[in-house]
């Protein structure tokens, strides 16, 4: 189990809304399918949560996205310091990417 903003997470948690303090997102979290972390401290995802569908850090110190998220189908990292969108996305159908250091969308997401 572990608390993020006063509310306890365990195994079976599948959505965290995080508040703006949180620094860290555990790795520990099989069942986690949305994660809401924009304008959070966090400064890593972990690749563990590999059952993601839904990551939102718009205005976070973000810099990679972990290409073992191969679920996701919406990304938002709006105003973050991501550079690369992994080509493993293949599901994905919503990305926001305004004002980030992404150059180029790999071709396998169009």
């Amino acid at each position: 189990m572990c608390r993020i903003c006063n509310k306890d997470y365990d195994n079976e948690t599948r959505i965290i809304r995080c508040c703006v303090y949180v620094k860290e997102i555990p790795e520990n979290l099989p069942n986690l399918q949305a994660l809401y972390c924009g304008f959070s401290l966090v400064k890593f995802i972990p690749d563990t949560l590999v059952n993601l569908r839904i990551l939102h850090f718009n205005n976070t110190c973000i810099t990679y996205i972990p290409c073992s998220l191969e679920k996701l189908v919406e990304l938002v990292i709006d105003k973050s310091l991501v550079s690369k969108i992994p080509d493993t996305f293949k599901n994905l159908r919503v990305l926001n990417c305004y004002n980030t250091r992404v150059i180029w969308i790999p071709s396998t997401l169009t």
